[in-house]
């Protein structure tokens, strides 16, 4: 398959699996399609029922569960010859906003920098570069190096490659380029929902990863506070559980078609 075609394809496929495409989809079907009442009534239920789930607060954490605790945080990282930071967080600088930003999915600079902090590394890898199908934008790593600079991390201790567009195209350089340096244990820096992805496609290039994730949504409730895990009012329906589950199954796709293309263990 055409890289650029199954990057088009990657960008645009989620997208229309998502949950609110689903439902907008079946909603202007009830609509204008030429129907029988039934007909109309059926996806008119299957939009609705699907909006409900979707944005139901629980469902939307068990199903975040399912990805977010595949691998936990070593409460002691052990030394690698590499820690590797996914990129993805950052916003440009585009006017009216004057500074590099951070966007939800920043604790992986903030876990990226304790690592370093803490000796566990000597090499802090920067990756990558930036999906954007109509090229006006600029790779992100530089942008990451200069957050990190400004966070005192010397430019003598980082290795930026500016090239790969998604999480695959992550792994393959790093693979040319740390590769080329003997580096072989890596501490995986990336958030915990895209930390299942990212080990797999890491791990089927030959690295011995250490992951590292950060940015988990869904904690455990302390028994002291005497909570649950959900009350009657998770079940009102929230833009925000709406969101995450949509980020959730984004996961799930990405994974599924990397696998069935045989790019990840």
């Amino acid at each position: 398959m055409d890289e650029r075609f199954f990057l088009a394809l990657s960008s645009v496929l989620p997208v229309v699996l998502y949950p609110l495409s689903v439902v907008c989809a079946c909603l202007v079907l009830a609509i204008l399609a030429p129907l029988r009442a039934g007909s109309r009534r059926v996806l008119t239920a299957a939009a609705l029922c699907l909006l409900l789930v979707a944005s139901c607060g629980p469902i939307a954490r068990d199903l975040g569960r399912s990805l977010e605790w595949q691998h936990p945080a070593p409460a002691e990282p052990p030394a690698a010859d590499a820690i590797v930071l996914l990129g993805g967080f950052t916003l440009p600088i585009r006017p009216p906003r004057l500074r590099i930003e951070l966007d939800q999915d920043a604790n992986r600079l903030l876990g990226a920098l304790a690592l370093y902090r803490s000796g566990k590394a000597p090499l802090l890898y920067v990756a990558g570069g930036r999906l954007d199908l109509f090229e006006t934008l600029g790779p992100e790593a530089p942008d990451i190096a200069a957050l990190l600079r400004e966070l005192g991390v010397p430019e003598t201790a980082m290795l930026l490659e500016t090239s790969s567009r998604n999480t695959y195209e992550n792994a393959v350089e790093a693979k040319r380029i740390l590769g080329s340096r003997g580096v072989r244990r890596i501490l995986l820096v990336t958030s915990a929902l895209h930390m299942p992805r990212a080990v797999g496609l890491f791990r089927h290039q030959g690295f011995d990863v250490v992951p590292y994730p950060t940015d988990f949504h869904v904690v455990e409730i302390p028994e002291a506070s005497g909570g649950s895990a959900w009350s009657v009012i998770d079940l009102v329906p929230r833009a925000s559980s709406l969101a995450y589950t949509t980020r959730v199954l984004r996961e799930w796709i990405g994974i599924a078609v990397y696998r069935f293309r045989g790019l990840m263990d």
